[in-house]
């Protein structure tokens, strides 16, 4: 039941976590949450006049009483003396109050009735349609003329225009057409994003797409000689490389940022079925008949390998796997643990050539080198990293570090070969999914910062990253139940030892402890299966002699913070910047 638990509560998560992202990411990018703009067509031409016409779909019934179109550039009725956009005709659906906001906040409206109602909602540099009884569901067509009076780069033979048409806040375009023409003026056009279709007529260009929730639609035009009324300043770069260089940076920043995000939102949302499919193919175990309880351990392993093999083989070794291997050596009369106090541990050598495996003889190998008279203090280990710590000696740091982490863990050849001749797995399939999605949500979360334009790509794509970490990191719960099988017998050695787990847990929380009822030769298991602090407090007040277990966690923690001391003692695009034009359509 064990195995199939685990594949459970890792499935039903699983499919929790694949609703949340395909719910974000239809109510996001696909269904528009309540509007979206159902066909964009656009047309620019040489003097800059600029033809807009929104095709948009209501869904939401009587939610909506705005639908507008604004600029992140200055909008205004008549001129100014900057680059501005002049707009020159709005047609709006039957009923509804044709209006604008301009840039120094004046309304105009085609009702001035509603002016103060729409002064109000509105937002400067908008332009749009106000229905005071609300828009019920269905198709709104509005359109705009403006004039162009845009910032124009000029190298001495082309003019260049950065235009955005649509800027990082904007509706879903469902379907996008925009025309240049060029009438032999245009010499080359640049498109973003990069995924828009963009072909050559004889009078220009055609663009042609779908366009997401808040991603920027930007046109980069190169002109042999421009018929705007525009602000001209002169550059010394080559604007043909600087277009194309400028183009391609943005064409990589959103490449990437769309690809990592549909590859977690796709990873996250196949992975339940993915998850069935491997664990019947590959992990579904033999069934055995195991009691609920064991009263003694099923086998007389090393107590080290029940710690790794049989308790935390997924999440790897840990502290222990140490205690209960010197705990196992202590019984076996190797060493003779003298002292365990919460600051030292003192430990005298016996028959240390008895070791009988790499890690004993390891353990041996750096307690008889930091011993003195035949006697190993950890207190005297401690003063030497002080001192080493004091006088800046790394070297003689690194050492002690790197013997003492020869203590906290078998060779990591050891622990791959014990591994083999237990398991079969996939668990390189499991290491990849963690350290892909770590990779997405570092590439997401710095896309994030250098192109915040990207947001709506950026933010959903380190959440369903984040999903997708959790989901494979679920499967490390299950100690290769899912992506993974036991080899011959082993899977029942597993079950025997948690089923002595659940006995001793059971024994140090509620049992009437006794001599008959626990032996101290125990211990070493309860610590390698992780209880042994409670166990050896219960056979305490059982009256059975042990030793502090709890103290010689305590050790560690002294050891770290020691070591983390002296670690910190000694120790950091061009897309969405510029440009003219920008906002979009919006309903409120």
């Amino acid at each position: 039941m064990g195995e199939l638990k685990d594949v459970a509560v890792a499935l039903a998560i699983s499919l929790v976590l694949a609703g949340v992202v395909y719910g974000i990411d239809y109510m996001v990018f696909q269904s528009g949450s309540g509007a979206y703009v159902e066909k964009y067509t656009a047309t620019l031409y040489p003097n800059g006049t600029l033809v807009e016409e929104y095709t948009y779909r209501i869904t939401a019934d009587g939610k909506y009483s705005m639908l507008y179109r604004v600029w992140d550039s200055p909008l205004v009725r008549g001129s100014m003396n900057e680059p501005h956009v002049e707009l020159l005709n709005i047609t709006v659906p039957d009923g509804c109050v044709a209006y604008v906001k301009d840039t120094h906040g004046l309304v105009w409206a085609s009702n001035s009735e509603y002016a103060s109602q729409i002064e109000k909602r509105a937002g400067r540099n908008e332009v749009g349609c106000y229905n005071p009884s609300r828009f019920p569901a269905g198709t709104y067509v509005v359109r705009y003329v403006f004039r162009l009076h845009p910032p124009l780069k000029y190298d001495g033979e082309r003019y260049l225009l950065n235009l955005y048409l649509l800027g990082a806040s904007h509706l879903i375009h469902r379907s996008v057409h925009i025309r240049v023409v060029g009438n032999g003026s245009l010499e080359n056009l640049y498109v973003y994003p990069p995924d828009m279709a963009v072909k050559e007529d004889a009078d220009g260009y055609v663009v042609e797409g779908s366009l997401s929730r808040d991603i920027p639609l930007r046109l980069i035009l190169l002109y042999r000689d421009s018929a705007m009324e525009a602000y001209t300043s002169s550059v010394d770069e080559d604007l043909v490389d600087s277009a194309r260089r400028d183009a391609e940076i943005d064409g990589l920043i959103y490449s990437v940022a769309a690809w990592s995000y549909r590859a977690a939102k796709y990873c996250v949302i196949l992975f339940p079925a993915v998850l069935i499919a491997v664990y019947l193919i590959y992990g579904r175990e033999k069934s055995y008949y195991v009691p609920d309880e064991l009263p003694t351990p099923p086998y007389r392993e090393k107590p080290w390998l029940v710690h790794y093999i049989f308790h935390r083989m997924s999440l790897g070794f840990g502290v222990d796997g140490f205690y209960a291997t010197l705990l196992d050596m202590h019984q076996r009369g190797l060493i003779e643990i003298m002292e365990v106090t919460k600051e030292t541990m003192r430990i005298r050598f016996v028959k240390p050539w008895k070791a009988e495996d790499e890690y004993e003889r390891n353990i041996v190998k750096v307690l008889l080198k930091w011993s003195s008279g035949g006697v190993f203090d950890l207190d005297e280990v401690r003063q030497k990293l002080i001192e080493a710590y004091q006088s800046k000696d790394k070297d003689r740091w690194m050492e002690i570090q790197k013997d003492f982490d020869m203590l906290l863990s078998p060779p990591s050849h050891m622990l791959q070969k014990v591994l083999r001749e237990y398991i079969w797995d996939l668990w390189g399939v499991v290491k990849f999914g963690i350290l892909a999605s770590v990779i997405l949500i570092l590439v997401q979360t710095s896309i994030l910062f250098t192109a915040f334009y990207l947001k709506s790509f950026t933010l959903f794509g380190i959440l369903a990253a984040s999903f997708m970490f959790i989901q494979f990191g679920l499967l490390l719960r299950g100690g290769g139940s899912v992506f993974g099988r036991w080899r011959g017998d082993h899977y029942r050695e597993k079950l025997q030892w948690d089923a002595f787990r659940r006995f001793l847990k059971r024994c140090a929380k509620h049992g009437d402890l006794s001599h008959n009822t626990l032996s101290e030769e125990y211990l070493p298991y309860a610590v390698a299966l992780g209880v042994g602090v409670e166990v050896a407090e219960k056979m305490k007040k059982a009256g059975i002699s042990v030793l502090p277990i709890s103290d010689m966690y305590g050790i560690t923690r002294i050891w770290y913070s020691i070591s983390y001391s002296y670690v910190t003692s000694a120790g950091g695009g061009v897309g969405g910047v510029g440009g003219f034009g920008g906002g979009g359509a919006g309903a409120r």
